[in-house]
């Protein structure tokens, strides 16, 4: 869509009252395409009244992937409790750029990323494990840790 039609577009009284509702929508907390795209649909947008609005988001600095990636990464990682494979794969889902996710992932502390892991171990084990028991061990699978990330867990606390 050129920038002529989507400021025709912009410029009805539907296009504006959508572009209002998603500013304010992205300005709660940071969003992707996918979600804006998705909440555009709830609120009766065809195609191309979203390819507009999510463009204007982007060229305003509503929407950005890579901090999207950066926040979410953040989020569940560190306090979500998540792996790195379920974020990578979570972010896929929401139509995000593998360079984006990557950037997003590598934000992340090693030491805090560790931290969080031996938080969710400790939670189904208590503190002072010895070794992780199968259980736990499919827990974190699920969870999205992989097993060289168990295999670095100090556990001689």
């Amino acid at each position: 869509m050129d920038m002529d039609s989507e400021d025709i577009l912009l410029r009805s009284d539907n296009g504006r009252r959508l572009l209002d509702r998603a500013r304010r929508y992205c300005a709660v907390e940071e969003r992707c395409p996918y979600d804006v795209r998705r909440k555009l649909t709830e609120w009766g947008a065809d195609e191309g009244e979203k390819d507009a609005v999510v463009a204007r988001l982007e060229a305003d600095g509503y929407l950005d992937e890579r901090r999207y990636a950066r926040v979410y990464c953040e989020s569940k990682m560190l306090r979500g409790g998540w792996g790195r494979q379920k974020v990578r794969y979570e972010l896929r889902q929401k139509g995000v750029s593998r360079e984006a996710i990557e950037e997003g992932v590598a934000s992340v502390p090693q030491e805090e990323y560790m931290a969080a892991l031996r938080r969710q171990v400790e939670k189904r084990l208590g503190e002072g494990f010895v070794e992780l028991d199968d259980k736990t061990k499919a827990y974190l699978l699920r969870r999205g840790y992989g097993w060289d990330e168990m295999g670095k867990l100090d556990v001689d606390n």
